[in-house]
């Protein structure tokens, strides 16, 4: 939107990306004259490949090769910048940030890529330092390729929604409800997920060079079917949010893909990923795993069946419940008595969490 020798504002729309899925205008991150463009219209760029350059005097600084315009997008690292190194950082952040009195080279990034997350600005604001990224570990896997292939690996296992019943036949779910809040059983179990990989945190993070990099935040995409096909919106942040406070998240970003006005932030950032039933009948489906991520989660439909419970030291059968959760993992990575632990502990917060004290 910009030709050389022009002056650009920060914030200002620059260009546009645009996608099968998605267009989106992107604002200048700096002000300054415009003294160089690195690709062309309709060029496929790479994530995080230089565009541009912004001069404050006008100047053309020295900077090093440029990268390749064709290639696939790479994986994300997260890289830590120290304080006084220039970060990327989002409109939404910057608005953070001003708000705090702050500036980008007060702040250390741990987001990927050296982003600035809200949890760093807070951080900075109180004087503290928001826990880093994980340094990241080999992966234990034989680099037999260049770029490592994942073995994907799958486990499934019956969770008890009982307590999920409770919870969305109380009078709270239905002042939520009234809300315009949506609770259904994928909400719960996404809950339970974000609560699970905190105590699991080797499958919330990518491989990149035959290293895993574990992340902090909990980004989860969610496979969402729109006319254009399968989209994974993401909700980043997602500890960040109470079990309300993601239903409406949800909606939102369903909104937003439905009127084609997602974001290019919408759409990338995942550290762990959840697919939906496609339909009321099928109880069990196996998740794409999405590389570079190392682990995905599916929910299946949740049905009423005969149960075997214990009353009072006598089993007897009742009615309950019942859904299949499934993770497909990346082996090489992920071990299978990891995954099963994982699945094991969501399965446990499904059936033992207080859900309606959390509405």
């Amino acid at each position: 939107m910009k030709q050389v020798g022009e002056s650009v504002q920060r914030d200002e729309p620059l260009y546009e990306i645009s996608t099968d899925k998605v267009d989106s205008e992107m604002p200048a991150p700096a002000s300054g004259i415009l003294v160089e463009i690195l690709v062309a219209e309709g060029d496929t760029v790479a994530v995080g490949a230089r565009l541009a350059v912004i001069s404050e005097d006008g100047s053309v600084p020295e900077m090093p090769a440029r990268v390749s315009a064709q290639v696939v997008a790479p994986s994300p690292e997260p890289v830590p910048s120290a304080v006084g190194t220039p970060s990327v950082t989002s409109p939404f952040v910057r608005r953070e940030l001003a708000a705090a009195g702050l500036t980008a080279g007060e702040v250390v990034p741990t987001g990927p890529g050296g982003r600035i997350r809200r949890a760093d600005v807070a951080a900075a604001a109180s004087g503290t330092s928001s826990a880093p990224a994980p340094a990241p570990v080999p992966t234990g896997g034989v680099d037999w390729m260049p770029e490592r292939l994942a073995a994907v690996a799958f486990v499934a296992q019956e969770a008890r929604y009982d307590a999920v019943d409770r919870a969305l036949a109380s009078d709270v779910a239905a002042a939520a409800a009234a809300e315009g809040v949506v609770l259904d059983a994928t909400v719960f179990a996404l809950r339970a997920a974000v609560e699970a990989l905190a105590e699991h945190p080797e499958l919330n993070g990518w491989t990149s060079g035959g290293m895993l990099h574990l992340e902090t935040s909990r980004n989860i995409g969610i496979d969402v079917e729109i006319d254009q096909g399968l989209v994974a919106l993401v909700l980043h942040d997602a500890q960040d949010l109470t079990l309300r406070g993601l239903a409406k998240r949800m909606v939102e970003l369903e909104d937003r893909a439905a009127t084609l006005s997602l974001g290019v932030e919408d759409l990338m950032g995942a550290t762990f990923s959840i697919s939906r039933i496609p339909a009321e009948p099928v109880v069990l489906t196996i998740p794409a795993l999405r590389s570079p991520q190392v682990a995905a989660l599916s929910v299946g439909a949740v049905r009423r069946q005969p149960v075997v419970v214990n009353d009072g030291g006598v089993e007897v059968v009742a009615v309950g419940s019942v859904g299949i959760l499934g993770l497909a993992y990346d082996s090489t990575v992920v071990s299978p008595s990891q995954a099963a632990a994982f699945l094991g502990r969501l399965a446990d917060l499904l059936d033992r969490s207080d859900w309606t004290a959390q509405l």
